[in-house]
């Protein structure tokens, strides 16, 4: 069975490279050694909030991203990023950088669609 730890250091680098980065940038970029955020991916280390945060931050993303795991079965029989995850992060991403009003737009867009999709 995956560990938490190893599930949230999969997620890691799952989200590091939808970002493009090497362990080597992702490193500078977080002022860890590139050693400890191979650990981390790994699930060799538990990792702290702090360092979690920082992660976080570089990859653009809200912590919580960190515990959307992908199932098993899907873990198996692909190392690549699933068509969704990839989206969502990018989603996620966007929103982060929309000020208010457009966000308060892309609310009333998107449950306009949904409600139109909707028999």
């Amino acid at each position: 069975m995956t560990s938490l730890q190893q599930q949230i250091g999969l997620r890691i680098k799952e989200l590091r490279q939808l970002k493009g980065y090497t362990q080597a940038e992702l490193a500078e970029l977080t002022d860890l050694s590139t050693n400890y955020v191979g650990y981390i991916e790994r699930g060799e280390r538990t990792v702290s909030l702090q360092t979690l945060e920082r992660l976080t931050h570089i990859l653009g993303v809200e912590i919580g991203t960190l515990f959307l795991f992908r199932s098993r079965e899907a873990s198996k029989k692909s190392e690549e990023p699933s068509q969704r995850s990839q989206m969502m992060v990018k989603l996620t991403s966007f929103l982060q950088r929309a000020d208010r009003e457009d966000l308060r737009l892309l609310f009333k867009l998107t449950k306009r669609l949904v409600q139109n999709l909707r028999p």
